[in-house]
């Protein structure tokens, strides 16, 4: 999944992409279809299907999704322990915690939100991490996420912090842009202030995105 389509309450639109996704690679996108697609050669094929599979609460789904518990790509290993919890596997958090310390950066990432988005904050040094990295991709990637950690903000996990950062000291101007839009959902005090300077950015497209906002969230 992309960093935009993560938390564990997507909307229509997202589910309605995936499906169509599977069904133009010639898949069902529900039942024995959706299933079968869990099962296919191409692993982002079953990293999409374990994401709908766990979303659609299909009871019938659950031997497969635990099937993807061993998958040996890690993209699609993250999904299915991700839908495995979702359908009521609370074991499989366990393989979760295990993918925050993945080669694969991006994955390690995901299962950081998604352990956030089940309550369990743990992967936050992940998140943190990420957003220092080098790699422009995983500072992005980072600021899209960040979100999952707002309900479990405190002196230890500090979100406004790293939101603060990526909105006014980061060096690429769209991730600065993406910080903007993620400090518009803040319940804070802050997110005036942050949106108030960066509505000075001498990035255009920064400074307007936060001048549409600073008065309020624009959705």
């Amino acid at each position: 999944m992309q960093a935009d389509q993560l938390h564990t309450r997507p909307n229509d639109a997202l589910r309605a992409m995936w499906s169509d996704r599977l069904v133009k690679l010639g898949f069902a996108a529900e039942g024995e279809g959706l299933r079968a697609a869990a099962r296919a050669s191409q692993p982002d094929t079953r990293g999409i299907a374990f994401a709908l599979l766990g979303f659609g609460g299909d009871r019938d789904a659950v031997a497969v999704v635990r099937e993807g518990l061993e998958d040996s790509y890690p993209p699609a290993r993250v999904e299915a322990a991700r839908a495995a919890v979702l359908l009521g596997d609370d074991d499989a958090r366990s393989v979760l915690r295990a993918l925050l310390d993945c080669d694969w950066p991006e994955t390690a990432l995901n299962a950081a939100a998604y352990l956030a988005d089940l309550g369990d904050p743990c992967g936050f040094p992940v998140l943190a991490a990420a957003a220092t990295s080098e790699v422009d991709a995983l500072r992005l990637q980072a600021t899209l996420l960040a979100r999952a950690f707002l309900p479990h903000a405190s002196a230890d996990i500090d979100v406004v912090a790293l939101l603060r950062h990526a909105a006014l000291d980061e060096a690429s101007p769209m991730i600065r842009r993406e910080a903007v839009y993620q400090v518009a959902r803040l319940d804070d005090e802050a997110r005036r202030e942050i949106l108030s300077q960066a509505a000075s950015d001498p990035a255009p497209t920064v400074a307007r995105a936060a001048q549409a906002r600073v008065e309020g969230p624009v959705t």
